[in-house]
């Protein structure tokens, strides 16, 4: 990450549209009467349950409606051929009985978007030291909760939530200590001041293609619970 990239990287409105999208799938966890007794998936509502399932299945690793094997097992039990027929014609789908068999004896195609996060910990023992996923997830609810007490309060800072966030963890130097990562603070000093700015770095290094921003930025959320 330069300084030269800082300067260059812009979000262009399309990238802007598309994260905006990704962001509007889930509830949002703050304020609570925004959050309680919500559907976290109610956004998407109006998509078929398969699509929504098959979607959540690869940027979060939830399941949404039970495994193959679940439903051989039932197979000649609770589901019988004529039920099958009737689900296969409800679906419009053009395949055969033995061929829906056949896909439920298949084996799992596993497709999983792991965090960045989450692949540096892969590298980490759990038993002796915290992984990077909890200590963000830790950083953000305090961030969150302080900036939004200093808002209820009537003294919220100047600037918005990332640049809060940024100010306080320059100054931070625990968690370089506690992470074992020495360079930490240096790196977070040298990230750019503007949100949008931050955003289109990670889209450039990652290299994240127009077609996939808006499940890049809807898997950022759903991995940190919105």
């Amino acid at each position: 990450m330069s300084h030269v990239a800082h300067q260059t990287s812009v979000l262009s409105s399309a990238q802007i549209a598309r994260l905006q999208l990704g962001c509007q799938k889930i509830a949002p966890s703050w304020p609570l009467d925004n959050w309680i007794a919500v559907n976290p998936w109610w956004l998407m509502h109006h998509q078929p349950i398969s699509e929504v399932s098959a979607n959540l299945n690869v940027l979060a690793g939830a399941k949404c409606i039970m495994p193959r094997s679940y439903f051989l097992a039932q197979w000649q039990q609770q589901i019988k051929p004529a039920q099958l027929a009737q689900a296969i014609a409800e679906s419009n789908l053009n395949i055969q009985q033995d061929d829906a068999l056949a896909y439920l004896e298949a084996e799992n195609d596993k497709h999983e978007f792991l965090a960045f996060s989450r692949l540096l910990d892969l590298q980490r023992n759990p038993q002796r030291q915290i992984s990077w996923h909890d200590e963000i997830i830790h950083q953000i609810s305090q961030t969150v909760a302080s900036y939004a007490l200093l808002m209820e309060q009537g003294d919220g800072p100047q600037q918005g939530l990332y640049e809060y966030w940024w100010q306080q963890v320059i100054h931070d130097k625990g968690i370089s200590i506690v992470m074992a990562a020495p360079k930490l603070s240096k790196i977070f000093a040298e990230l750019p001041h503007d949100p949008q700015q931050i955003l289109a770095m990670t889209l450039d290094e990652l290299e994240i293609a127009a077609g996939y921003q808006t499940d890049f930025a809807h898997a950022k959320l759903l991995d940190i619970s919105g």
